[in-house]
């Protein structure tokens, strides 16, 4: 069934800015944001920073759920993931494309698995797509600061009062102090392929690029250990390098670092997929799929998941990956592994 939402909003759209006199840090803009869903996506130039959106869009294997949650309203449809949120999307009133990019719309991942039938049993759970929309930003760019704000109404005079009430409105949230961050517990760590299978996997898929049926595979590694602090905290500790992301959605968190292109599995993309459901004996989750901001402007942008944390379930899981093509040593690839998991495994540890 693909029936059109009805316009959640109809009528006119506004984007109200409201400057700031400070410059919030990442932390504390989370901590002002509460504890319910929250994004936060850090570039060289600043970051993005909203919470507590209007909608929320699910996808589960080709079945599509929207709840507009100011008017308590439902939908529920089957399509595929992508063209179901675009749907969502037109269901708005749209904005003049404006600077910066992203001025609020739907934020959330695709999970690498996303459209697949899995071949290993899935003890994440999480949908193929998830979520949230968000009507109001905080905006951190050099040493300025601003919240931005969307508002839709019938009329053009009481959707821009709309979105100038939600812009003061979370200017004045900010300017509360964010409590200190607790006591981290470190644990032990388990891998989903421990030394020994991760090096027989390489092996494995050296041999399948060798015979041709694939000519380089990004092999993925799940560390896990159970979690009991702030991911708040966390995000603090993350590794550098591109731009980082924290998203809290109703079923995980995700902190991961970000590339400017979706992450593949190797190539060509369908073999790769089949050879790394046969070595990989977990599912990825968020790792490896991708970032969305679709805008209420119309525009989209796309970015990759290159590594993560995910938290649920009392749990954090730590996800990299390397690429193996026919030259890989084992050992060599399990200290290249190794090097890049580190950094993540000490961030969650504290």
């Amino acid at each position: 069934m693909r029936s059109p939402l009805p316009p959640v909003a109809a009528g006119f759209a506004a984007l109200a800015r409201r400057p700031l006199d400070f410059v919030p840090d990442s932390r504390a803009a989370l901590c002002a944001l509460g504890g319910g869903s929250a994004f936060l996506l850090e570039t060289e130039d600043g970051f993005l920073c909203g919470s507590h959106g209007p909608g929320r869009f699910l996808s589960r294997d080709g079945r599509n759920r929207f709840h507009w949650m100011s008017r308590g309203q439902l939908f529920r449809w089957d399509e595929d993931a992508g063209a179901a949120l675009d749907r969502v999307m037109e269901a708005f009133p749209p904005l003049e494309p404006t600077d910066p990019p992203f001025t609020g719309g739907a934020v959330g991942l695709t999970r690498f698995e996303c459209g697949r039938s899995l071949q290993v049993e899935d003890d994440l759970g999480l949908p193929d797509a998830s979520f949230i929309l968000l009507d109001r930003l905080l905006r951190v760019y050099g040493a300025s600061a601003e919240t931005l704000a969307y508002g839709a109404a019938e009329g053009a005079d009481e959707a821009r009062a709309l979105a100038e009430e939600k812009a003061e409105l979370l200017a004045e949230s900010l300017g509360e102090a964010a409590p200190p961050p607790p006591p981290s517990e470190p644990a032990d760590w388990i891998a989903s392929l421990p030394e020994g299978a991760f090096r027989s996997a390489v092996v494995h898929a050296r041999e399948e690029i060798r015979e041709g049926h694939v000519e380089r595979l990004g092999l993925n590694v799940r560390f896990e250990r159970p979690f009991r602090g702030d991911a708040r905290d966390l995000f603090e500790r993350l590794p550098e390098g591109g731009p980082r992301l924290f998203l809290r959605l109703p079923e995980a968190t995700v902190l991961a670092t970000l590339g400017e292109d979706p992450i593949a599995p190797g190539h060509p993309e369908a073999p790769a997929r089949e050879l790394l459901s046969e070595l990989e004996p977990m599912p990825r989750g968020y790792q490896g799929g991708e970032l969305k901001l679709a805008g209420f402007d119309g525009r989209l942008r796309s970015y990759g998941v290159e590594a993560s944390l995910q938290i649920l379930g009392g749990r954090v899981l730590a996800s990299v990956a390397v690429d193996v093509d026919e030259s890989s040593d084992p050992a060599d690839k399990w200290e290249e592994l190794r090097r890049k998991a580190d950094p993540w495994l000490r961030a969650a540890d504290g």
